[in-house]
């Protein structure tokens, strides 16, 4: 279903919207608890990236975001 909602998304609002930031981040999380760190770290990253850019390096998303994956 996160992938799912990864996409509907991405297709909605464009590839660099917080929104999609968000969808990426929580499939980050749950890649993490079923073992795929490598995929999770990813995905994470480029949720802070987006956060980065859209939200400014002081936002709560991005903060928290820099603490998990960056």
């Amino acid at each position: 279903m996160y992938k799912e909602a990864l996409e509907v998304t991405k297709k909605a609002q464009g590839e660099e919207h917080p929104e999609v930031a968000t969808r990426l981040n929580n499939l980050a999380f749950v890649l993490e608890e079923q073992g795929n760190a490598k995929e999770a770290a990813r995905m994470g990253k480029q949720a802070l990236a987006i956060w980065e850019k859209a939200l400014g390096l002081d936002h709560p998303h991005t903060q928290a975001a820099r603490e998990a994956w960056g």
